[in-house]
């Protein structure tokens, strides 16, 4: 809305422009007028003198008039220029933030996913209770590079037999976990 109101002031501006143009226009043929009309009712003989320079004076004032016109053109063009930059930044940056919400979206997700699976992984390895009642003495040294890894241990009784594993699958983080 900012740049709308920025292009209609440089609108308005424009049309004052072209009134203004159109001012110096009538100025001049009311001053030229003027002299002409001073020039018929004098007869002094440096009447033409005072005529040559009030038109030379008017000629420089029309040129610097039209000299301002020009400059304040090439500002209102470069004024939408930059408006016009300013308002692609806007909609590049309402980009950026939009893609920067759906990352943090997505992150998330995979942070909440990969933390439910080490849930998953550390209930499926045997518990502190079940380790006590099969060894007197034993330790656990656990510590996966990422949240979830691929090592693991395995306890089960069947019949008479304690089946132990100890296993080491290859890679880290998500990839090594997959296999077990």
């Amino acid at each position: 809305s900012d740049t709308t109101e920025s292009n209609s002031g440089n609108q308005t501006s424009l049309k004052e422009l072209e009134s203004n143009k159109t001012d110096i226009s009538g100025l001049k043929k009311k001053i030229e007028s003027e002299i002409s009309e001073k020039n018929n009712e004098k007869t002094h003989p440096d009447s033409g003198k005072i005529s040559d320079i009030s038109n030379n004076t008017l000629e420089k004032l029309i040129k610097q008039n039209l000299e301002q016109e020009k400059l304040n053109q090439e500002l209102v063009a470069k004024t939408i220029e930059a408006d016009q930059r300013s308002f692609k930044t806007e909609l590049h940056l309402k980009e950026l933030e939009g893609l920067k919400t759906l990352a943090e979206e997505n992150y998330q997700q995979i942070y909440d996913s990969i933390n439910y699976s080490k849930y998953i992984q550390d209930s499926m390895f045997p518990t502190e209770e079940e380790l006590n009642k099969h060894f007197k003495e034993h330790f656990i040294y656990y510590k996966p590079k990422e949240t979830i890894g691929g090592d693991f241990y395995y306890l089960k009784k069947v019949r008479d037999t304690l089946i132990v594993a100890v296993a080491d699958c290859t890679g880290h983080g998500v990839p090594g976990a997959l296999p077990t």
